[in-house]
């Protein structure tokens, strides 16, 4: 018995693997980063978890900049620990 399996592909898939691969990337505000934010926040607290870390978020392919990025990250972090610890 073959160990190996094999899968196969036809030219239209591929076709289709390599346009979705060169569609332009999804600009996002800082309102998206803000909401993506709060959202970890607070499945942060439900895990219970002590220590977070963020990338950039935005900053990459969404186009933000890092300094716009951060700022929002910051505020939202403090709203949120505001809200947490009163």
């Amino acid at each position: 018995m073959n160990k190996f399996r094999y899968t196969y592909v036809t030219a239209k898939e591929l076709e289709e693997v390599r346009r979705t691969m060169e569609r332009p990337a999804m600009r996002i505000g800082a309102e998206n980063v803000r909401l993506a934010v709060s959202a970890a926040l607070k499945c942060a607290d439900e895990l219970k978890l002590k220590n977070m870390a963020f990338p950039g978020m935005g900053t990459g392919v969404g186009g933000l900049a890092l300094e716009e990025a951060a700022k929002v990250m910051i505020n939202e972090t403090r709203k949120h620990k505001a809200f947490v610890t009163a």
